[in-house]
This record gives structure tokens, C-alpha cells and sequence, in this order.
């Protein structure tokens, strides 16, 4: 990151990241890997990673009132078949086109679920996206949209921390495979620091107002949010 403006860019971007994060409780990665693929093209994604979890850990201390066990145990737990059921389709399948179907539908759920169709909110749709949601994180890294569009709770702090907790329990699992797969060296661990920094002031400035938005200005956040997820599986298949 010799280059100034790179930098500045890279800065600003893992920033907005983080107040999306503190938005939403997710969508810090998905802003943010597209900025270090840039800033730092061929490094492993163990430095993002990292810095995720610190945001994410930051955000369900923020959040801490909203969290409910109850809501977060059976998701993670649904998780786990679907991280295993991700890792089978990434190893057996096209993974170009896996990720355009799944860019596409989900692109569609979220686009639907804006203009006012809605999931109905239950312990089977829960299931279903705690499955979902542990699939697209072994295929992509992106595990936000499924609980975007089935998770509807009644306060901002619920959405944030629930979802937070959430990926909370499954941020560990991929940041140890990465570690094994590609060891992390000094570069990394610096990256590491300096996006977990960037996220830090990134968070001051989102907690100075996501405290006043309303339950629907945040969930439809979180639907947009979900809805680039989408458009950037299409764009890595793409590529």
C-alpha cells in the first residue's frame, strides 16, 4: 500500500465497513475483502478474518441487551450441517456456477423482501437460514443474507447482537482452516492490526448514530447489504 490514495481508499473503505457492521451486525467482510484484494492482492484472508472478529466481538458487547441464547443456539447449531453440506457442493460442484445461483436467488429473496413480501418469522425459517447461512459461508465467506431476510426481531439491539453472536461462533471455525491452509506471516498480522484499528474508529463514528435508527431503517440496511452479497458472488464467478 506505497500508494497514497490506495491507502486512503483502503481506509476509508474497512471504516465503512465497520459502521455497516455496527448497523446491522454484519457486513463488515463484505465491504471490507474487496478493499484488501485491492489494497493487498494475493494475501490471505486470514488478516480480514481476524479483524472481523474483533468487530464482531465489539458489536455484541455493544448489542450485549439484545442477545438471546434462544435465538442464536439453534441457528448456529443448524450452521454446522450446512457448513458441511457448503464444503461438499464447493469440492464436488462448478463453483462458478453455485455462486451465480445462489448470487441470483439471493438477490431476488432480498429485492422481494424490500418491496414488502416477507418470510414469515418462525423456528423452521430460523433453522432454514442457520443452515443456509453455514452453506454460503463455506462456499463464499458470506454468511449474512440468510438471517437477513428470515430474522425480524422486534428492536435494533436484537437484530444486531443475534446476528453478531451468530457469526461470532462461526468466524472462528474458517479463521483457524485458513490459518492451517495458508499460515498467516508477519504481513498478515500487521494487516490484521491496522484493519482492526480502521474498524475501531469506524465503529466510534456508526455508534454516534445507529442508536437513533429505527427497527425498519436497520433491517432494510441489512437487506441492501445482503442484496451486494449477492451481487458479489455473481461478480466473483464472474471473474
Amino acid at each position: 500500500m506505497s500508494d497514497p490514495f490506495g491507502a486512503a481508499a483502503f481506509a476509508v473503505a474497512v471504516m465503512t465497513a465497520a459502521v455497516a457492521q455496527s448497523a446491522t451486525g454484519f457486513g463488515f467482510a463484505l465491504i471490507a475483502a474487496p478493499a484488501l484484494m485491492l489494497a493487498a492482492p494475493g494475501r490471505s484472508p486470514f488478516s480480514l478474518l481476524a479483524a472481523g472478529i474483533v468487530v464482531t466481538v465489539t458489536t455484541l458487547w455493544a448489542n450485549r441487551s439484545g442477545f438471546d441464547w434462544r435465538v442464536v443456539a439453534p441457528i448456529v447449531a443448524a450452521s454446522v450441517p450446512g457448513a458441511i453440506l457448503g464444503t461438499l457442493v464447493l469440492v464436488n460442484a462448478d463453483v462458478a456456477a453455485v455462486r451465480i445461483g445462489i448470487g441470483l436467488v439471493v438477490i431476488a429473496a432480498c429485492l422481494i423482501s424490500l418491496f414488502g413480501l416477507r418470510v414469515p418469522q418462525n423456528r423452521t425459517t430460523l433453522l432454514t437460514a442457520g443452515v443456509l447461512a453455514g452453506g454460503l459461508n463455506s462456499i463464499a465467506s458470506i454468511s449474512g443474507p440468510p438471517l437477513a431476510v428470515a430474522y425480524r426481531p422486534e428492536r435494533p439491539d436484537q437484530l444486531r447482537g443475534n446476528t453478531a453472536a451468530a457469526f461470532l461462533i462461526m468466524g472462528p471455525i474458517s479463521l483457524v482452516t485458513t490459518a492451517i491452509a495458508v499460515p498467516p506471516d508477519l504481513v498478515d498480522l500487521q494487516l490484521a492490526a491496522i484493519m482492526a484499528g480502521l474498524a475501531g474508529i469506524g465503529l466510534l463514528v456508526g455508534w454516534t448514530w445507529v442508536r437513533r435508527l429505527p427497527i425498519h431503517v436497520v433491517s432494510r440496511a441489512a437487506l441492501a447489504l445482503s442484496a451486494g452479497a449477492g451481487v458479489t458472488l455473481l461478480v466473483s464467478a464472474a471473474i
